[in-house]
Formats: structure tokens, sequence, C-alpha cells
């Protein structure tokens, strides 16, 4: 089974420069808005239901406010056109366990944050095991999750993902976790049995470079034996 894996297109323009591969499944990882409207989130529902893929799942970000200010009204316009919205849930879908999460560590003041970490490890220890993919917007800490130099790290690179999300990655072991957030750690690595896929497209200036990554669901990512 094939999917791919992309997230952070941010700018509804870019979607015309986008097209996915035909395949099983369409895995989204947050931010599909740039200033949280609803017209953007809109777009990008109705872009992603033409796509060429089967099961289309959505999970929100840090941007997509309207989704958080508005969530039983945003879950049915994915609905009507045939998206599976996550948000602390759980689908199945051709037999594969799939669960999403938008929560993140405090942003600035955008959507879906969770400054608190006794109630962020509350949230994610809700991520049950045996999932064949989870979905989030933010990174596990450590993996994944640099930032690039800057003024707001006094260049040095800096680790910004959460802890207690990957304290919980860790216990649940999901074959697959899929995230976005950090458009500079783009790419993919495994640990202990799990294939880490960071599908940010956008680069931090929001220029639409990356790929949508693709990944084979049955795949075994178990750890090699010695």
């Amino acid at each position: 089974m094939k999917a791919v894996c992309f997230s952070d297109t941010h700018k509804t323009p870019l979607l015309d420069k986008l097209e996915l591969p035909e395949a099983d499944f369409g895995l989204f990882a947050g931010d599909c808005s740039f200033r949280g409207k609803e017209a953007e989130y809109r777009s990008f529902i109705d872009w992603f239901a033409d796509q060429p893929v089967t099961h289309k799942v959505f999970v929100p970000g840090n941007h997509d406010w309207y989704t958080e200010t508005n969530l039983i009204k945003a879950m049915r316009i994915a609905e009507i056109r045939g998206v599976v919205f996550l948000s602390n849930t759980e689908v199945t879908l051709d037999g594969y366990r799939i669960y999403g999460t938008p929560i993140q560590p405090a942003f600035m003041n955008w959507a879906w944050n969770q400054p608190l970490l006794c109630k962020r490890d509350a949230c994610f220890a809700k991520i049950p095991e045996g999932l064949d993919v989870l979905i989030t917007h933010c990174p596990p800490y450590g993996i994944l999750d640099e930032t690039p130099p800057n003024v707001f790290n006094k260049g040095n690179p800096e680790n910004v993902g959460c802890t207690a999300l990957r304290d919980h990655v860790l216990r649940a072991k999901p074959r697959f976790h899929v995230f976005g957030h950090i458009h500079h750690s783009y790419g993919q690595t495994s640990q202990d049995g799990t294939l880490f896929v960071n599908a940010s497209i956008c680069t931090e200036k929001y220029e639409l470079t990356n790929n949508p990554i693709i990944v084979d669901l049955d795949q075994d990512n178990s750890p090699a034996q010695c």
C-alpha cells in the first residue's frame, strides 16, 4: 500500500503547482493555510478531494485557525468531500489503523497550542499502541525537529519538538509517524521500528521545493537483528 505524505502547503496559490501521484493513501500533517481563513481551508479540501489518492487523511496544524475555532463545521466540510479529518481520533482504512492529533507546544499565539507539558502528556497518552500510522503536526523532540540558525536561536540550531510526544511515540511504537511544522528538517529516519517522516514541502521562506514523501505501508520497519 503506497502512502503519499505531505504537510505545510500554507499558501493556496502553491496548490496550482502541486499534484499528488496516484496512491492508496494521502496523509496530510497540517498547515494547509497561511492566515487560518475559512477560504484557505476550503480551497485545500477541494484540491485534496480531487487528488488521485484513494484514502485522504487530514490533520490540522498551527496555521489552521479555522479548524480549531470551527471544529465541527471544518470536520463536516472535509467529510462531504471524502476527506477524513482526525483530531485526537483514530480511523481504520483498508485494515490500517491511523491516529491523528494536532496538539503541539505553544508557538506564538497560534492554533492548537497547548503550553502546559502535563496537558500535552495527557493528550498524547491517548495515542494507542498497535498503530500503523500516527499523524501529528509537531515533531517529537530530537527527531527531525531542528530549526536553522536564526536570530531567534542566536545562530544556534535548536531542537523544538515535543518531549511528551517523543515519550509516547516511543511507548506506542507506531510503524510510521508522519509530521511537519519544522520546514528545515524535511526528510525521514528510522528508530526502534518506527519510520519518522517530516513531510514539510515548503522551505522556511514558504517556497514549494520539497517533494511529498512516498512510503510503503507494508514495509517492515522492525529493528535489524544482530
